[in-house]
């Protein structure tokens, strides 16, 4: 199947690529370190962390502390994650892609890096004019609804795995989300690539190859859950 390079409007909302690992630093020679590095790049600095009490709880476990950022990308960290996202019109892969490896690169070079835990590239995008997931995915619903009753705010979750690789899919009927503080609503697809297993131990090409990979597969499942009428509505270009 021929991948889109892009579909218009464009319905992203967020583009993060995370890498979880451990600094051979503590937290604040970690914001010394990092900001050091980028403070003429990224010119905006702000604190987004949570109480250490709380990121005890697994789900927000790694919770960046600090976020520095430009009008198109942002560099969040802590001491045990990094998390890349891109803020403004999405620039395409290749262009996201390479402003990865760039920051990638110079904290390589200038902080210690004791181990690489996991990779993600989470995609998540919301179609406003879509209000039915059988309308719009080639996703079959088994529940039969009982006479008189109808089906609404339908939820697809899932998990597909196939060797160090796993997706998690989400897709929500009729939901709202928020981008830059603008709200959007309609139907959301949330897919989440990562890798935990088989992962180099510093950052490196093997590194870049695996954050590549995960995109590619991540940008295949989006697509071979739409229709196939759907994308052509979306004016895709080759």
């Amino acid at each position: 199947m021929k991948l889109p390079r892009k579909i218009n409007p464009d319905p992203l909302l967020s583009s993060v690529v995370e890498i979880r690992l451990n600094f051979n630093l503590d937290r604040e020679k970690v914001l010394n370190s990092i900001y050091k590095l980028f403070s003429t790049k990224y010119t905006n600095l702000k604190y987004i962390g949570l109480p250490p009490e709380l990121k005890t709880q697994a789900m927000i476990r790694h919770k960046s502390d600090y976020q520095m950022s430009d009008e198109k990308f942002s560099l969040s960290f802590s001491e045990d994650v990094i998390l890349f996202e891109n803020l403004g019109e999405y620039p395409l892969w290749k262009t996201y892609f390479s402003n990865i490896k760039e920051d990638l690169k110079k904290i390589s070079s200038s902080v210690d890096i004791t181990s690489i835990n996991r990779v993600g590239v989470r995609y998540i995008s919301i179609f406003p004019n879509a209000k039915s997931i059988t309308d719009v995915c080639r996703v079959q619903l088994e529940l039969k609804s009982p006479a008189g009753y109808n089906q609404e705010k339908r939820v697809v979750h899932s998990i597909l795995n196939k060797e160090d690789i796993s997706l998690l899919l989400r897709i929500h009927e009729d939901t709202t989300a928020k981008k830059q503080n603008k709200p959007y609503s309609g139907l959301l697809i949330d897919i989440d690539a990562s890798q935990t297993l088989n992962l180099s131990q510093e950052i490196n090409e093997s590194l870049y190859k695996v954050i590549d990979y995960l995109h590619s597969e991540e940008k295949e499942l989006f697509f071979s859950i739409l229709d196939e009428e759907f994308i052509k509505s979306l004016n895709p270009e080759y």
